[in-house]
This record gives structure tokens, sequence and C-alpha cells, in this order.
């Protein structure tokens, strides 16, 4: 609000998709031409964010950042309350790190400092759209530096925790669990991001072609992902259960899960595993396919990667895979005359 009014009327943004748009495109073209005056000084960073940068969230953004986008929004107010651009500054952005690092979850956990970059990096998307429009000059995020996230990249789920872990799956409180188990099979045997994976439509499952058609990866570019037996079994029996829009549904929302992390978390625990992400499931999917002989370049097209460069951080020998290699020195042992024994 100012003098009484909301800023979308002071830039003219309706309250419709489309009037949005259309305001927003005018205001990038004064910026250009130098026309739009500065307004960081009275303009309220939460005005903007509600009013500009989350229709925009919706249009550029999944759908699931975007649900991610709201949920932030009421956290962001809780903070910044009535704030102007002008007074929020980068040792302002550190205390809210600083803050959100001492908060525990609504679970009582720590919070992951994953979680954390990702709401500074919602709250520095907010800066550079009000720079494209002429709003403030400054990003002040740029000058906070992100928090060392979890090194768990190496990770992958052994055949003996899998044995461990499929059994709580399937019964988790004495039914076969509803979305971790089929996401887990999935994952396992193509590979697929999770935030693929939650925003997979059903128009993107071709069960016939045995394929999975993603229109937005990561890259930003569109691929497809081969299916196998488990896989396409998996997707059929999802999409026979529902006739949602989205393949996994959360049933009491009737939309997309936001995020699996707390059952995931749950199911591990009850399985005795600790120190697994659900990102060690691609690390797995990988390193498996290069145990069978699958060559690195097929692996990288797999799993979306631009670089083998890339895909090569993704394979990891197995303990049994490093026995086997030296191993195979052993059947020669008989010829070499170590003299180990004289020397002893």
């Amino acid at each position: 609000m100012y003098k009484g009014k909301r800023y979308s009327e002071s830039l003219g943004i309706g309250s419709t998709k489309a009037e949005a748009k259309a305001a927003e495109a005018r205001a990038f073209d004064l910026a250009r031409q130098g026309k739009l005056e500065r307004k960081s000084e009275r303009i309220r960073f939460m005005d903007f964010a509600r009013d500009v940068w989350l229709p925009w969230s919706k249009d550029n953004h999944s759908p699931r950042w975007h649900d991610q986008a709201e949920y932030s929004l009421k956290m962001f107010e809780a903070f910044f309350g009535k704030m102007r651009f002008a007074e929020i500054s980068s040792f302002l952005i550190e205390k809210f790190k600083a803050e959100r690092r001492k908060t525990p979850t609504q679970h009582g956990h720590v919070r992951n400092p994953a979680t954390i970059n990702r709401e500074l990096n919602m709250i520095s998307s907010v800066f550079t759209l009000a720079i494209k429009a002429g709003v403030t000059d400054d990003n002040p995020c740029k000058r906070v530096s992100r928090l060392k996230e979890d090194g768990h990249r190496d990770r992958v789920l052994s055949w003996e925790e899998q044995d461990k872990l499929f059994p709580v799956l399937q019964k988790r409180h004495g039914v076969v669990d509803s979305h971790l188990w089929p996401m887990v099979q999935l994952a396992l045997n193509t590979g697929l991001r999770r935030t693929e994976m939650l925003n997979l439509k059903r128009s993107e499952v071709d069960l016939e072609r045995r394929r999975i058609t993603l229109a937005k990866s990561k890259s930003g570019r569109a691929r497809w992902v081969a299916l196998n037996a488990i896989a396409r079994q998996v997707l059929m029996e999802q999409l026979a259960s529902h006739s949602y829009e989205y393949v996994f549904v959360n049933p009491k929302t009737k939309k997309p899960f936001m995020d699996i992390q707390q059952g995931w978390q749950t199911a591990c625990k009850a399985a005795g595993i600790t120190d697994l992400n659900w990102h060690a499931l691609r690390h797995t999917f990988a390193s498996r396919l290069a145990a069978t002989g699958a060559n690195i370049v097929d692996i990288r097209s797999l799993l979306g990667h631009s670089t083998t460069a890339v895909t090569d951080r993704y394979l990891h020998a197995s303990d049994e895979a490093l026995q086997a290699a030296v191993g195979a020195l052993d059947r020669d042992c008989h010829k070499i005359d170590t003299g180990l024994a004289e020397a002893g």
C-alpha cells in the first residue's frame, strides 16, 4: 500500500493473469527506456512480491516451484513485514538466514541448509524481477553467501539397504505405501529427478512406446526417458488408480505432492538407514547402469546431462565391484614370487 493505494494499481496491474503480464511488459519497456521512476524508497517488498513476482513465477516456473513460492510468501511476510526495498540490506538478509538456521522445522528437525538456500534464491528472484521492472537498482542477495549444503552427493543405496527399505515401503502402517513405494521404484529405474517426478503429467507418459517425454527439464530443454518393464508397470498401475492430470497426486489436496522429504526420512529411519537423501536414488540408478556395462554416453542421455563430465560424478563403484576388480589379480598370484616368506 502507498497513500491508500495498492502497488498493483500504481503500475496498472490488474487482477487477471493477462492484465498482470501486460503491466509487467509495460514496466519492463519503460525501464529499458529509462523512463520509469525508481521507487525503492516507497514500494514495499511484500506488495511487489505478492502482486507481481508471484503471478510471474506461475508463468515462468513449474507448479511445484510456484507452490513453494506461495508458501515462502507467508514466511517472508513474517520477517520483512512492511519494509520497503530500500530498507532491505545484505546485512538484513544475513539476519534472515541466521534466524532460519535457528528455527526448527514444523516437525522439530534441524532446517536443511539446502532449504534455506532455496529461500534466499527466491528472495533474490524477487529483487531481480524488481530491478527489471525499474523498482530498485540493487539486489542485496548477491552479497550474501549461501550455506554449505550437506555433502551427500556420492551416496548410493546399497543392495543390502534396499532389502531393508523395500519391506518398510511396502508395509508402512500395515498397508502398501500409496505414494513413496511407486516413486522409489520409478526413481531407481528411470533416474528421474524428484521435481521431474512430482511434476510428471499423465500426458507425458507413453506406455505404448515405453517412454516419458519431459516438456521441460532442469536444463530447460525437452528430453525423453526410456522405461524398462518395472517402470512401465509402476506407471500403468499409478495411472489406472486415478484420473488426475498429474501422475502422483496427494489424495488430501488433489494436487501434486509439494514435498516427500518427511515421509522419506521416516521410511529410512524405520529401515535403519542413515545419511541417505532422495537424490541418492538418482546416483544409484546411474551406478547400477554402469555396473551392467552401459557406456557413459548412454547414461548421460538417460540422466539428461549436458556433458559426460557431470555424469561422471554420478558413477560410483560398489564395494563388491572393487573387491572383484582386485580379486581378478588373484588368478595370477601363483606366478609371482613375492619373497615375503624369506624376508619374514
